[in-house]
C-alpha cells in the first residue's frame, strides 16, 4: 500500500509530458494570389493601399499618401533615398519625447512582414521600423512593405517572428487603423493608435 502510494505521488510531481499536436498542413498559395488577397483584406479594413513596381517610386508613392502634411517621424535609420524632398522631417533615435512625436502629423515605417489570410502588417522594432512608440502616436501611418515579405498565414508569421520574441523585441501587430467598438457597439477611429493607414506595397 505504502509503496503505490509513493507511487502516484511521483507520478503527480513529474507528469508525463504531453506532444503537442502536430500543427496540420495547408497548401501553399502561389505567392502572387497571396500578395492578392494580402491587398484585398488591408483594403477590407478601410487602409489605403498603393502598389509599386520599385522603390525607385517610393518617393512619389509616400508624397501621395501624405496629401498636405508636412510634419513626418521616422525611424532614424529609415532610407532618406525613399522620402519625397521638403518634408518637415525628424528622425527618432529612440530618445524623442512623447509630445515630441505627438506634434508629428504622420510616422513612416517599414515592417517586418504582412499576413495574406487577415491582411495584417507586423512591426517588430527591426530595420527601418524604430520604436513601438512611433507607430502608436502620429494619427496617420504609412507603412512600407515589400512582396517578399508578405506570408500566407498566422502560423507562417509566428514562425518567423520567433526570433525576434527570443531577442525581446516589441510586436505590434496592425490590421486597419486604429478602432474599437466596444461601447455599445458604436465604431470610435484612433482610440489606440492612428486612425489613417497607408499602405505602400513594393514589387
Amino acid at each position: 500500500m505504502k509503496e503505490e502510494m509513493l507511487r502516484r505521488i511521483r507520478a503527480a510531481k513529474h507528469p508525463a509530458r504531453t506532444p503537442l499536436p502536430t500543427y496540420p498542413a495547408r497548401p501553399s498559395r502561389p505567392q502572387q494570389e497571396t500578395t492578392e488577397r494580402f491587398v484585398e483584406h488591408v483594403e477590407d479594413y478601410k487602409a489605403r493601399v498603393q502598389r509599386i513596381a520599385g522603390v525607385s517610386q517610393l518617393p512619389m508613392a509616400i508624397r501621395r499618401a501624405l496629401g498636405q502634411k508636412q510634419k513626418v517621424v521616422v525611424p532614424e535609420d529609415f532610407p532618406q533615398e525613399w522620402l519625397p524632398e521638403n518634408l518637415d522631417l525628424i528622425r527618432d533615435p529612440g530618445t524623442l519625447s512623447h509630445h515630441q512625436i505627438k506634434l508629428q502629423e504622420v510616422v513612416i515605417t517599414g515592417c517586418k512582414l504582412g499576413i495574406s489570410d487577415t491582411g495584417t502588417l507586423v512591426l517588430d522594432s527591426g530595420a527601418h521600423q524604430g520604436r513601438r512608440v512611433i507607430s502608436l502616436i502620429p494619427d496617420h501611418h504609412i507603412c512600407i512593405i515589400f512582396t517578399d515579405q508578405i506570408v500566407q498565414g498566422v502560423h507562417d508569421a509566428v514562425l518567423q517572428l520567433e526570433s525576434s520574441v527570443q531577442a525581446g523585441q516589441a510586436l505590434t501587430w496592425i490590421s486597419g487603423p486604429s478602432a474599437t467598438s466596444d461601447i455599445e457597439l458604436v465604431r470610435v477611429e484612433g482610440v489606440h493608435g492612428p486612425r489613417t493607414l497607408d499602405v505602400v506595397l513594393v514589387g
